[in-house]
């Protein structure tokens, strides 16, 4: 293989400050070097380099962490039977990269981190560490399982798999909720006109709240929460509950309250039908109405209900936290690591109407119409008259 020494002069480098540490050689000198992960957007950078700690360097007052920016001379051995050219990216075919005299240093500071975004998984997860715990507590045990079913409380020894079951509803439901806050009834960049696609997503949606409103009732009990029994009175409250009940489950058989019994027209029947119109519903969810059997209409909106339900719903989360940690740590480095984690954790909970992609989309669609209306004025005239709907 015949090689060929070739060295590319001022490649801009950007790195981030791993470490320091020293070297000393067979005549005993020490020298100090600093460790950089490097990078460049015009190659890939394969290895950490060092480089010798000298007065430039120390100039900076780097930490771990800082980032660094500078320029070196690129050193690299070429396969002269393969053709080559800057950037390269074959790095398999060259024999040796080096970067070479540092020079124009300056210190970026730190690396910014993205901030953490706090899933509900992440607190639910908080309430499962009861488990592992409670195992602890009692592995030496004669009799694991009766011992165990005591640490936690439970009425029955296999109460833990009913535990851990809905707390893992919890977190897939969650996912579903998370995807109807990001697209609703369908993804607007999607511009196909299925409304089957619709239905589905809206029946999948209301069923997720549904089947995530019975996990939660489920834990509280198993927890022996204060308000367990309360719990479900307050999600049925909800309109999101209402909704599920008039396009989910009893559109042919729906049964008014008497609240809304109250509220509705003088000879309205208790027991009536829905039908949901069809062209109300877009994609967004904003507008779903559904007209019963005595010509009342209903209108609801997808996302004002679902934040309604999530405040509620992670309200409730945080209190069975609390609960848990009370009741069932019996340790206080537990109940101490438990609350700096909610403490964590909450102030940085997602917040769900950043995840409205479809907003995103609209937003862009109005610039993109904006843009188009400017170079039809520059074609035809300012005096034009165009508008942009909201």
């Amino acid at each position: 293989m015949a090689l060929q020494l070739e060295i590319k002069k001022d490649v801009k480098i950007k790195g981030t400050v791993a470490g320091f540490y020293q070297s000393t050689n067979s005549k005993g000198i020490t020298t100090d070097f600093i460790s950089l992960m490097c990078f460049s957007k015009e190659f890939h950078i394969p290895k950490p380099y060092s480089f010798k700690y000298s007065s430039k360097w120390k100039f900076l007052e780097a930490k771990v962490g800082d980032k660094i920016e500078f320029f070196v001379s690129l050193k690299r051995y070429l396969d002269t039977e393969v053709e080559q050219s800057w950037p390269f990216s074959e790095l398999n075919k060259l024999a040796e990269v080096e970067l070479l005299r540092p020079k124009k240093v300056r210190n970026l500071g730190p690396q910014k981190k993205k901030p953490e975004i706090a899933h509900k998984s992440q607190l639910t997860h908080l309430l499962l560490i009861i488990l592992n715990i409670a195992g602890e507590d009692v592995q030496h045990s004669d009799n694991f399982e009766e011992a165990y079913r005591k640490r936690l409380k439970f009425q029955k020894q296999t109460d833990w798999k009913r535990y851990r079951a809905s707390i893992d509803l919890i977190e897939d439901t969650e996912q579903a909720i998370l995807s109807a806050f990001r697209y609703q009834l369908g993804d607007l960049n999607n511009k196909n006109k299925d409304f089957g696609e619709t239905y589905l997503r809206l029946y999948g949606v209301l069923n997720a709240v549904y089947l995530q409103m019975n996990a939660f009732k489920e834990v509280a009990n198993l927890l022996n929460f204060p308000d367990r029994n309360q719990v479900m009175p307050t999600f049925e409250s909800l309109d999101i509950y209402r909704l599920r009940n008039i396009a989910g489950a009893h559109t042919t058989d729906y049964m008014y309250s008497d609240q809304e019994l109250s509220e509705l027209r003088s000879g309205t029947r208790r027991t009536t039908s829905f039908r949901i119109i069809q062209m109300s519903i877009d994609k967004t969810g904003k507008r779903i109405q559904a007209l019963d059997e005595n010509g009342g209409m209903l209108e609801f909106n997808l996302l004002n209900l679902l934040h309604e339900y999530e405040k509620l719903a992670t309200g409730l989360l945080i209190k069975l936290i609390h609960h848990m940690k009370k009741v069932l740590l019996l340790k206080k480095e537990d109940r101490v690591w438990v609350q700096k984690r909610l403490d964590e954790l909450i102030p940085v909970l997602i917040d769900y109407a950043k995840e409205d992609m479809n907003k995103n989309y609209k937003s862009g669609l109005r610039k993109r119409i904006s843009k188009g209306i400017e170079s039809l004025k520059e074609d035809f005239g300012s005096e034009t008259d165009f508008k942009v709907d909201e």
